[in-house]
């Protein structure tokens, strides 16, 4: 799966994001949040995750067991 989450999209405070991005993956159909910008489920049991913030770009990838 890839998922870029964008924080320019959205006006949480980092604690507040901290914990959407907590229920985001545990269960990633069960809502629309407004900083997802993009979602893509290739099949891959790794999670390819992009974060923006300001003009910063991070990738990470998680296994599941992660």
């Amino acid at each position: 799966m890839r998922v870029t989450i964008d924080r320019n999209l959205c006006n949480h405070s980092f604690s507040e994001c901290a914990r959407c991005f907590a229920r985001f993956v545990s269960n990633p159909r069960g809502k629309d949040y407004l900083c997802i910008a993009e979602y893509v489920e290739d099949g891959d049991p790794v999670l390819r995750l992009t974060l923006r913030c300001g003009a910063e770009e991070e990738v990470f990838d998680l296994m599941p067991e992660e």
